[in-house]
């Protein structure tokens, strides 16, 4: 005996389940690059702004005790996160460096690599400009620096400065 099924109870053919996982697998190696990109994005600029943040606490520091403190003593007093001054934040490791009353440097550089990864390291200092590196390395004094125009962070040549 044959079994006879009514159309309603068909189910789908082979070759209709392959066309919807080829479609879902195009749509997934098209967003999965853009998504991995735009994270990275967010952590960079997550790390600019806990680079304004600490050098405005700097600055709130050296007016209370005279001096430029640590990443420690920023914490201590209250005026960053602790996870600033504990370890990495947003796959970003922090280190401050004071100078006395006179000058502070503070640097945010990748704690990884890899997909998914910041790019970019960062620095600041007294003087509030930020600095990067393309290649994630130590930005120093010397390395370019970062603004922020309407269409969102763009590069001015180093002057110097």
């Amino acid at each position: 005996m044959r079994n006879h099924l009514k159309a309603s109870q068909r189910g789908f053919t082979m070759i209709e389940l392959l066309f919807v996982v080829l479609v879902i697998s195009i749509v997934s190696a098209i967003t999965v690059p853009h998504l991995t990109e735009t994270k990275a994005a967010a952590r960079e600029g997550a790390a600019v702004a806990s680079l304004r943040q600490i050098a405005n606490a700097q600055v709130a520091f050296a007016a209370t005790s005279g001096q430029f403190g640590s990443l420690t003593e920023l914490s201590d007093a209250g005026l960053i996160d602790s996870a600033l001054a504990s370890g990495p934040k947003d796959d970003y490791t922090y280190q401050a460096t004071a100078q006395g009353a006179n000058d502070f440097t503070v640097t945010a550089v990748p704690a990884s690599s890899g997909s998914g990864s910041p790019r970019r390291g960062f620095f600041a200092d007294a003087s509030g400009v930020i600095r990067y590196t393309e290649d994630g390395s130590t930005p120093t004094a010397s390395s370019p620096a970062l603004v922020f125009a309407n269409s969102g962070w763009a590069i001015i040549e180093n002057n110097g400065n």
